[in-house]
């Protein structure tokens, strides 16, 4: 029985550890937690504040879906019409498409708003802050794909 959460759609899913972070997103958050070091103005958050809150309300309707049609692919028993799973494949591939969609649109509409100084900084606390997840997740995965086995003899 695979114990993974299909249902995630965020990337990063596979790794059984809050990495929610890592998603483009997560870098308006970083941003703005971090105004001050970016050097935003009002303006400028205001905006950022603005594309969050759209990338949000588009990113719940299409995570919802997703849910739904990746239960129904759930509940299709594997012998059942093709037809029908090929449809409801076809529609995840498209969420999915959706949601990268929202990311670059997000990531455009900052770009449009930060200048090139300002994005430089975000890259750098995003990058900061990714990094502390992952020093914080070496060890785990360590031991995941390398197990220390002791051999008594």
């Amino acid at each position: 029985m695979c114990i993974v959460d299909h249902l995630k759609l965020a990337p990063g899913y596979l790794i059984s550890a809050d990495v929610e972070s890592f998603a483009p997103p997560a870098i308006l958050t970083r941003v703005l937690q971090n105004y001050d070091e970016v050097g935003l103005s009002d303006k400028q958050i205001r905006h950022l504040l603005d594309i969050a809150r759209e990338y949000q309300e588009q990113y719940l309707k299409v995570s919802i879906e997703f849910a739904n049609v990746t239960a129904k692919l759930d509940l299709v028993e594997p012998d059942a019409d093709i037809k029908q799973k090929l449809v409801l494949l076809d529609r995840h591939a498209q969420l999915f498409r959706e949601h990268e969609s929202l990311l670059l649109r997000a990531y455009t509409q900052t770009k449009e708003i930060l200048s090139p100084e300002q994005m430089k900084k975000a890259a750098e606390i995003y990058e900061r802050h990714k990094q502390e997840l992952l020093n914080g997740l070496e060890s785990s995965l360590k031991k995941a794909v390398s197990p220390t086995l002791k051999i008594s003899m």
